[in-house]
């Protein structure tokens, strides 16, 4: 597969972060890929997750796993903070239907199921 769209508006930063970035979330053929910049101070960031690292794709529990104040979904790493991610922007944001296209792309581009949501 060649690189793929899969959320247009996205916020996400690590789970220890204060800040987040806003950007686009895309698919392609060995990872994720975030790209966008920081709303405060304009500084931009790409960051490129291996789907080799994504032990596994989860929507948030509780209220520290949060971003931009609303639910999320959870991207565990291997040996790595968690990335927090959710659509932002107009109408409702089902996080779980996030971490669903997440999966699939993974499981598609790795021919893996080990990046299953739930």
């Amino acid at each position: 597969m060649n690189e793929a769209l899969i959320a247009q508006k996205v916020a996400w930063r690590r789970e220890s972060a204060k800040s987040h970035y806003v950007g686009e979330l895309w698919g392609w053929v060995t990872g994720i890929r975030l790209a966008g910049r920081d709303p405060q101070t304009g500084i931009e960031v790409t960051m490129s997750i291996p789907y080799a690292q994504i032990g596994r794709i989860r929507v948030s529990n509780d209220w520290t796993e949060r971003i931009v104040g609303e639910r999320c979904v959870v991207l565990e790493l291997a040996g790595s903070t968690p990335i927090l991610v959710r659509e932002i922007g107009l109408g409702p944001i089902d996080a779980q239907a996030l971490a669903e296209r997440i999966a699939m792309v993974a499981e598609v581009d790795s021919g893996t199921a080990a990046a299953a949501a739930s």
